[in-house]
């Protein structure tokens, strides 16, 4: 598949989840991919749910022209486990508002646990927060 095609596919799964992320999301007792079957408290059952019908590594290789490192964490007591992905700054611009997205809703889905929480901090060249998601919700400066 060439790069333009799989970017194109990746842009297609993030404007699903933009659709999503515009209250058009499932109950927190939604019937996301847990092993128990709970969302925690808080998350974003929608794109959890989602995280299952996509493949994360994959998502953030394809972007790896603009991703420079990724970090991840274990949960703390505040937090689920984390990931934070050092992009190019320029790079993080020219993907546009889908790439963006779909980076971001990708490093969630790579750290979220079993029951939703998980939190993906994007930074950029100078160390500045440029976006992220936090238990599904995404956030953007």
């Amino acid at each position: 598949m060439g790069e333009r095609t799989r970017i194109a596919a990746v842009a297609v799964v993030a404007i699903g989840l933009v659709w999503m992320f515009k209250g058009h999301n499932r109950s927190a007792t939604g019937s996301a991919n847990s092993t128990d079957g709970v969302v925690a408290s808080g998350v974003n059952a929608g794109v959890y749910g989602d995280c299952a019908k996509i493949n994360a590594k994959a998502v953030l290789a394809s972007w790896d022209n603009t991703i420079d490192s990724i970090r991840r964490s274990d949960a703390t007591d505040f937090s689920g486990p984390q990931i934070f992905v050092h992009v190019s700054t320029e790079r993080w611009r020219d993907a546009g508002h889908e790439g963006r997205l779909s980076i971001a809703i990708a490093a969630y889905c790579d750290a979220a646990d079993t029951h939703g929480k998980g939190v993906a901090i994007i930074k950029g060249s100078l160390n500045e927060k440029l976006g992220g998601v936090v238990d599904g919700n995404y956030t953007s400066p």
